[in-house]
């Protein structure tokens, strides 16, 4: 069975569809959601490009999908212990606050002309940083906000509004670094990102109180680790995160350059051609908000998975503009069964008192991605970029086939229908 809260917590009753989304406080979190997934994605296309542009190197733009993801694995483990002891709200205002100073300085230094290749790299850094409390904060508030039994529809209409945010992000990347230069790219993100540090600043939540298990900081996150091992499903697809951002998503670092170099695209395009996968998550992760069941969340996330990995392999061999765009919609179609049941899996079947940590869990699988930008830098460096991203969806394909083998518990939940092995 799903694990009930608490009474009197506030996912203690569920709540109506209308009335989730009349809640200021949910709307103030899409919000959130809805503007660093904006900015998260213009950045991967302008300093992608603006990084190529300046060192000619594909291993750099990998180095700078590097930058990016690192923290993921680093910190995302210590943000669920640290979310069980500093209020969420708290914690996501304090980010906002060190983020938009770091803009805001990467702004003077481009509209200067004195920013350099290295700062662009710290500041990509420092922005994954704030994108990996997204799980253990903002995600986990708006499933307490919701109830276990909205879950599901609040996290598919915030992923599907995400990935329209997804959509524009990539071409308001590009357009800007075309027509503003990096400077005016990370401007922009200055103002947005103090946008939303109003908008949290003004927003009320009163966080679900679980017992705590009185551990030390370190000992509680270790803890966590040793939850989610022991509960099949979320193993499962904990190892799935693994294979996905340390193969098959690793292909992103690459696009600006195939585009660059094979398509022969302007920053526009290339932004263009990138926002067509946050299209097609975005209608895949509204019809799954509006349509999908408990007992198909399991293929649905396996199923998902092999889209991408499929649209990353045609998307290496194609030399078609036109062509392109399509795969790179169909992996935004897999992307979105992936994304809303990874999140919705961990959070209505982990336990409540451990939602935090199962999801800074979550957030460490997800930091794999690093060495995924490494291992497609090195073989791009060595046998350019179309052959990497081929390498690496073969390899993830992989993967996923022996996933679906060896963890019968995603085979369970779809034809049991149950929510927990």
């Amino acid at each position: 069975m799903i694990p009930s809260p608490p009474p009197g917590s506030p996912a203690g009753a569920p709540a109506q569809p209308r009335s989730v989304l009349r809640d200021g406080s949910v709307l103030r979190l899409m919000f959130l959601g809805n503007m660093t997934e904006v900015l998260r994605w213009a950045d991967l296309v302008a300093a992608s490009v603006y990084v190529y542009q300046s060192t000619e190197s594909a291993l750099m733009v990998a180095l700078l999908g590097f930058s990016r993801s690192i923290p993921l694995a680093t910190f995302g483990p210590f943000i669920g212990a640290l979310a069980e002891r500093v209020d969420r709200r708290t914690l996501t205002i304090a980010y906002l606050g060190a983020i938009m100073a770091t803009t805001a300085v990467l702004a003077v230094l481009g509209l200067t002309g004195s920013i350099a290749v290295w700062q662009v790299m710290l500041g990509t850094f420092l922005m994954g940083m704030f994108f990996s409390s997204d799980f253990a904060l903002r995600r986990t508030m708006m499933s307490e906000i919701a109830g276990e039994s909205r879950t599901a529809k609040v996290l598919g209409l915030d992923t599907s509004t995400r990935q329209i945010m997804f959509g524009a992000g990539p071409l308001l990347g590009g357009f800007l670094l075309e027509t503003t230069g990096i400077g005016g790219s990370y401007a922009v993100a200055t103002v947005v990102f103090g946008a939303c540090l109003v908008a949290m600043s003004t927003m009320r939540f009163r966080p679900a109180r679980y017992a705590t298990s009185g551990l030390g900081f370190l000992a509680s996150a270790t803890e966590g680790l040793r939850y989610v091992r022991g509960v099949p499903l979320i193993a499962a697809v904990l190892v799935g995160t693994l294979v996905m951002n340390l193969l098959a998503f690793s292909y992103m670092n690459m696009v600006a350059v195939i585009g660059h170099d094979v398509l022969k695209l302007t920053p526009t395009a290339i932004g263009l051609l990138q926002s067509l996968e946050g299209i097609g998550s975005a209608v895949g992760a509204f019809t799954l908000a509006m349509t999908a069941r408990v007992r198909y969340y399991g293929i649905i996330f396996f199923v998902g998975s092999i889209l991408v990995c499929l649209g990353a392999l045609l998307f290496s061999l194609s030399s078609s503009f036109v062509l392109s765009c399509a795969f790179m919609f169909l992996i935004g179609l897999g992307l979105s069964g992936f994304a809303v049941m990874q999140n919705t899996v961990m959070l209505i079947v982990a336990a409540p008192e451990m939602r935090s940590r199962a999801m800074g869990a979550l957030t460490a699988c997800i930091g794999v991605g690093p060495l995924g930008a490494l291992h497609i830098g090195l073989l791009a460096d060595h046998f350019g970029a179309t052959t990497a991203v081929t390498v690496v969806a073969v390899e993830s394909l992989i993967g996923m086939a022996l996933l679906a083998y060896f963890a019968p518990a995603i085979r369970r939940l779809y034809l049991a229908g149950e929510a927990k092995s």
